[in-house]
């Protein structure tokens, strides 16, 4: 969100969801909401300078707060080059980025940087990253870059060359590779070879049709010890109008991984959905959605599972749903969602002996639209496990803002501990959220 005070001052506010999954990092697994603000002065056309602020509202796993307060500048010296730089210092320690870059004629850029992150090592001595690089158009079609990094995280080292490819082969279709070579260094002084490469594609067709997708390969070998490893990951996505009251919606993500060490033996990640969304356009106060996903998570020993921790439960399931909402007039909408999980669930301390798992979800929900673009929201939510005979209930309450006919951000609070997704089985659902809604 922007808004131009005046020729010299913008104002700006932002919101942040992150949802993160490192198989071997339970503190870097997660998810969080931030919420900031930055104020720009804008001195003439070539100069900017501002501050800036951003607290988290909301979290759970085991990402931290990311409170932090900071300020930056951005000039330009003569006609083709630019130079940025901003530091900051909040919750997790000082934040410092760096950037000169040399644009001699447009799609040609030069760029020298230097970032130091606080946020990916817990340990003191980061000594952050230089990267040098450049980014070519060769032609209308064809873009090509070539970057090299020098990272020193807190008692290690690596360096890494990365060289890549965007090719728009149609005004439909786009295609990108990327190929990585590095030698990384642990505090131990072992060194570790990693080849890494990756193909992706995005297909568009007006509003009838999107596709992309991305499939990714790394390899890494240890001199003189275990721990080689290799990791195969794919992610996809599909929207297909079918026709203007039908939508198909589609995904596929995976990620497999195998190694020599007991810590980091096979991991299997593969999450897949199809759903159908419904908004006759002839009746366009009802919506309709349903959908089947497939969730696959068998995290190996250290890795942490689908809900981000390293305790957690592996599990297979499948789960159906349909949700569905109508507006019953200016002011008044009412909804709801039923949902079915049929799981094979293992605990850790015995990954292979999996059990039956079957749950059934009911959710009810009401909105009130009381002033122009602001809604408030109400959902009770009831969970029954069927092999337990337990019943859990849960509800919600929240505020939004309409920014368009078809997207609202809202904050509220979540009690209880059912969760609208059913394939979080280990956590519960409570706390404070900030929360995005999309219609087609």
């Amino acid at each position: 969100m922007r808004r131009d005070v005046n020729e010299d001052w913008t104002v700006e506010g932002s919101v942040e969801a992150r949802d993160v999954t490192d198989p071997t990092r339970a503190d870097k697994s997660g998810q969080r909401t931030d919420v900031g603000a930055r104020v720009t002065r804008h001195y003439g056309p070539n100069t900017d300078v501002w501050v800036f602020g951003q607290g988290t509202v909301q979290k759970s796993g085991g990402l931290s707060n990311e409170n932090r307060m900071g300020a930056g500048f951005k000039t330009k010296l003569g006609e083709h080059t630019t130079v940025t730089a901003e530091a900051s210092d909040g919750t997790s320690g000082v934040n410092a980025s760096a950037r000169i870059s040399y644009a001699p004629v447009e799609g040609t850029e030069y760029y020298l940087g230097y970032n130091l992150d606080p946020t990916r090592s817990a340990a003191s001595g980061d000594r952050g990253t230089a990267v040098m690089g450049v980014r070519e158009k060769m032609t209308d079609k064809l873009s090509i870059f070539a970057e090299t990094q020098l990272d020193q995280p807190a008692g290690k080292r690596s360096l890494t060359r990365n060289v890549g490819a965007t090719y728009q082969a149609t005004d439909e279709l786009a295609l990108s590779a990327t190929y990585e070579l590095g030698t990384l260094r642990d505090a131990n002084g072992r060194n570790t070879d990693r080849v890494a490469t990756s193909f992706g594609g995005q297909y568009q067709v007006g509003d009838k049709v999107t596709f992309s997708g991305r499939v990714e390969y790394r390899a890494d070998a240890v001199t003189g010890g275990q721990g080689d490893s290799t990791t195969w990951g794919v992610s996809s996505s599909l929207s297909y109008k079918i026709s203007p009251d039908w939508r198909l919606i589609a995904s596929v993500d995976g990620i497999t991984s195998s190694s020599d060490t007991d810590s980091l033996k096979k991991g299997e990640y593969l999450r897949g959905s199809i759903g159908y969304a419904y908004r006759p356009v002839a009746h366009d106060k009802l919506n309709l959605f349903v959908s089947y996903d497939y969730l696959r998570d068998l995290p190996g020993p250290n890795q942490v599972n689908h809900s981000g921790s390293l305790a957690g439960p592996r599990q297979i399931s499948q789960v159906f749903s349909i949700d569905g909402d109508y507006r019953v007039n200016n002011t008044l909408s009412l909804g709801g969602k039923l949902g079915y999980r049929a799981s094979e669930i293992a605990q850790r301390s015995a990954a292979d002996d999996f059990s039956k798992s079957t749950a059934t979800l009911a959710v009810v929900r009401a909105g009130w639209h009381f002033v122009k673009e602001w809604d408030v929201s109400i959902e009770g939510r009831v969970l029954y496990q069927n092999e337990t005979k337990q019943r859990e209930t849960g509800a919600l309450a929240g505020i939004y803002r309409r920014i368009n006919d078809h997207v609202k951000v809202g904050i509220g609070h979540e009690w209880g501990s059912v969760s609208g997704d059913l394939t979080q089985i280990d956590g519960t659902s409570r706390g404070t959220f900030i929360n995005f809604v999309g219609t087609f």
